[in-house]
């Protein structure tokens, strides 16, 4: 239902599970998703809202502390929301990369965050498994941006450079 769009079946499905066993993690995780489209969708954009996405995402991360989805999910949520990550979802996405370092678009978050804060070594060290991945296609906008950072280039470089990629996503709108 969540995929369909279908936000209102969606939050009833997950209370029928979290009714069974309210420590479903994948109910509590589609109550948080459910929450945050709706944060989203709302025009104007309502605090309110995202405290309350944010809420379900911290049961979801109490629930398994051990797992990634949650933890990107919270810094998720400041960056869709427009707003500056608390130094609890940094620290949150960089052990999400712990926890999976296999997936390129989290290792490319913990990049973005890590950028922000203006640590170039970190961040070059968290996206140069992206950058050497064998298996990406085509032009790799992380393979550019680690050769700046090498070649000396100083942060406002390596931003605007990030800015013009597609490291991003197509729009590169962070």
């Amino acid at each position: 239902e969540f995929d369909a769009g279908n936000l209102n079946e969606a939050d009833a499905a997950a209370d029928r599970a979290l009714a069974v066993d309210p420590t479903n993690l994948a109910a509590t995780i589609y109550k948080a998703r459910v929450r945050m489209r709706r944060a989203l969708d709302a025009k104007p954009a309502d605090p309110a809202l995202w405290r309350d996405a944010r809420s379900w995402i911290v049961k979801a991360n109490r629930l398994e502390p051990n797992y990634a989805f949650p933890l990107v999910l919270f810094f998720e949520s400041y960056v869709r929301a427009g707003q500056v990550p608390r130094p609890s979802a940094v620290e949150g996405v960089l052990r999400a990369v712990e926890l999976a370092p296999q997936d390129n678009d989290v290792r490319v978050l913990a990049f973005g965050a890590l950028l922000e804060k203006g640590d170039l070594a970190a961040a070059r060290r968290v996206l140069a498994p992206v950058a050497f991945d064998p298996h990406v296609k085509g032009d790799n906008p992380a393979r550019t941006v680690i050769a700046q950072i090498d070649a000396g280039a100083d942060l406002a470089t390596v931003r605007a450079a990030v800015l013009h990629s597609k490291l991003f996503g197509e729009s590169a709108d962070r």
